[in-house]
């Protein structure tokens, strides 16, 4: 057992989340325990969930120490600068407690989203995966309201204890499986941009082809709704290079003729002239 409970929740972070939950020289980690009471334990470093470049948090204690921990994890991830206040929490459960979250007919999903504020998606199942993942996404009150309902709920899985473990052996998932095999992009026909090829595209260029091209998770972690401008502001050319790489290996880019050659560059570049 990674920690003790009695109750548990695993949460799917990526490295910049694990980052700012430990703090430097783990001091931001030992204040979430002391403030909250509950315990706290991420994977290491390179150590991902099956099908994600994401690390493994998990939290242990008694329902009120879990609670005020993510009223906290909440907090840390509305202030991440984005260009709008919608973030997203991703917490990954067992099958059976997925069941629950939903309720019959999908009623108790669809009460929570309306009681909240909140949307709340299920994944797919993955094929040898006892888990799968609830996303949250939304404001800051709606996480909050949102995370803490579906934490409650997810207590009453029996077999929720068995799952709050890091590895995965023998599990291998393609980068990106969770989201699905059209990873909810916007538009499937715009060419994909290798990522050695940033930099001949200028800051707005690149935040339109990610709009279209980049599936939804990747939109939300970098904050690239609202307007183009704000956008443009808010990320410096480090992170859209970032983005467009996440981009690359989610849509399975990695797996096509190797590097962008001046024609596929030009493809690309022309399907840029047409989205502005």
């Amino acid at each position: 057992m990674v920690v003790e409970g009695p109750q548990f929740l695993k949460l799917i972070v990526s490295e910049t989340m694990a980052g700012a939950i430990i703090g430097k020289d783990g001091t931001k980690l030992g204040e979430f325990e002391m403030r909250s009471g509950c315990r706290l334990q991420l994977s290491a470093p390179g150590k991902y969930f099956p099908g994600t470049m994401d690390r493994i948090c998990v939290l242990g204690g008694k329902l009120t120490n879990l609670e005020n921990c993510m009223v906290l994890i909440v907090k840390l991830v509305c202030d991440i600068p984005g260009t709008t206040t919608t973030r997203m929490l991703k917490l990954a459960v067992p099958n059976s407690a997925v069941s629950m979250v939903i309720g019959h007919g999908g009623e108790l999903v669809r009460r929570l989203c309306h009681e909240t504020g909140c949307r709340i998606n299920a994944s797919m199942r993955m094929h040898n995966m006892q888990e799968r993942l609830i996303i949250l996404a939304g404001a800051h009150d709606a996480l909050v309201r949102a995370s803490l309902e579906v934490l409650r709920v997810i207590q009453e899985d029996p077999h929720l204890k068995e799952h709050i473990h890091f590895p995965y052996e023998d599990i291998e998932l393609p980068l990106g499986a969770w989201a699905g095999p059209q990873a909810q992009v916007e538009d499937e026909s715009v060419p994909l941009i290798h990522p050695s090829t940033v930099a001949q595209y200028s800051k707005r260029q690149l935040v339109e082809y990610l709009r279209k091209a980049a599936p939804l998770e990747i939109l939300m972690r970098y904050s690239l709704f609202g307007s183009t401008q704000n956008a443009m502001k808010s990320q410096g050319a480090g992170k859209l290079a970032d983005a467009v790489s996440e981009t690359w290996r989610l849509r399975g880019g990695a797996m096509t003729e190797a590097v962008a050659s001046s024609s596929s560059s030009s493809l690309a570049r022309n399907a840029i002239d047409v989205i502005i």
